[in-house]
């Protein structure tokens, strides 16, 4: 029987008819408590419990609305602001360090896979036998960024080259007579190695030392000038430089090569980044106090190149083997008598004939790299 009054039978005979109907088996009149009932019950039995259980609904809702309206959000943002990085190297279980500007070193080992924050980096790797390798990578929104590199051991790489893997990159095509402006756009390239330096007078004396080629117009007597033996040497047609670059094994680049060579991936307007530095290059300005002139190769350390080349804006502009409609070759990099629009890794200031020669036009070689 219910404790509590009003669940009780009223009278003596609603419980004695009841009793019947169980004795014979049939359903009874009388009904249990409802769940309401039950629920009004327990409050009034329970106040501290149902105030304190009543404390965890609100929170818990509160907790979901929240969810709903900002966590979801920001884990979607999160979502589109990162990207899954695979890194594989030849041979396996390379070092690797990732840094960028701002953003928290990762270390680890080849095979490498995570989720990175989209961006522009730089890749460093170290295995023991082998030379400390670096490179710029890039992740991009919604895409799985992949990077495959074979390293070289230090006997592998041609003395003064830098290796430049293959892929991608974002190549400027400045508007010329006769091209078409394709703008910025991705351009593939494959593995090569690359002069650190410009050729050097020294390096083209062993040349025409071994070929009996013509020395450039400017050596007197057919000899190099005075304490300029580092200098770039300039003063040489395409064939000229056609003629060493075969003579050393190797060949002249592409302006594919040559631009990727100085920019790295991330489309950088000077080899150093973006913004003019006069100390990173040789170049013509008014505000020098002397009249401008070719340096010694490297003498402009900060302008290097993300790969390590050095003198790609400024010192002496260099011979291509990529040509125009009309069959002019394309010069690269500026020189020590243009001015800072014309040193930036994209231009080519000059659309020269073979035959064309300067004092402010030198060359640099490509050779090759196994795929």
């Amino acid at each position: 029987m219910s404790k509590e009054k009003r669940h009780r039978y009223q009278t003596a005979k609603e419980m004695a008819i009841d009793l019947c109907r169980f004795n014979e088996g049939r359903d009874i009149l009388a009904k249990p408590p409802g769940i309401s009932t039950k629920v009004v019950t327990k409050i009034k039995r329970h106040k501290v419990f149902t105030a304190i259980t009543s404390m965890l609904i609100v929170a818990l809702t509160i907790f979901l609305l929240y969810r709903s309206v900002f966590v979801n959000p920001l884990e979607k943002i999160a979502e589109e602001t990162t990207a899954t990085l695979s890194i594989t190297t030849d041979p396996l279980n390379v070092d690797i360090t990732i840094i960028a500007p701002n953003i928290a070193t990762l270390k680890g080992k080849t095979p490498f896979t995570d989720k990175v924050k989209i961006g522009y980096y730089t890749l460093m790797l170290k295995k023991d036998g082998y030379p400390y390798f670096f490179m710029p990578i890039s992740v991009e929104r919604n895409i799985a960024s992949t990077v495959k590199l074979r390293l070289y051991r230090e006997e592998e790489i041609p003395e003064n080259m830098v290796y430049i893997p293959a892929g991608e990159f974002p190549m400027d095509n400045p508007a010329h007579v006769g091209d078409i402006n394709l703008g910025l756009h991705k351009v593939f390239v494959k593995p090569f190695f690359i002069d650190k330096y410009e050729v050097t007078n020294a390096q083209y004396k062993l040349f025409i030392d071994a070929t009996n080629h013509k020395p450039p117009q400017s050596w007197k007597d057919g000899k190099i000038p005075k304490g300029k033996e580092l200098f770039p040497v300039t003063d040489v047609i395409y064939n000229d430089a056609l003629s060493y670059a075969s003579w050393a094994g190797k060949r002249l680049p592409t302006e594919e090569e040559w631009e990727k060579a100085a920019r790295g991936i991330d489309g950088r307007i000077y080899p150093w980044g973006n913004k003019f530095i006069s100390k990173n290059l040789n170049y013509s300005a008014k505000e020098q106090s002397i009249l401008s002139k070719l340096r010694s190769v490297g003498s402009y350390p900060e302008g290097v190149s993300p790969y390590g080349c050095y003198d790609m804006a400024g010192n002496a502009a260099e011979w291509t083997i990529s040509q125009d409609k009309w069959g002019k070759f394309k010069l690269r990099g500026g020189s020590y008598l243009d001015v800072p629009e014309f040193c930036t890794t994209y231009t080519s200031i000059l659309l020269s004939s073979s035959e064309n020669t300067s004092k402010g036009i030198g060359f640099r070689c490509v050779k090759d790299a196994p795929e």
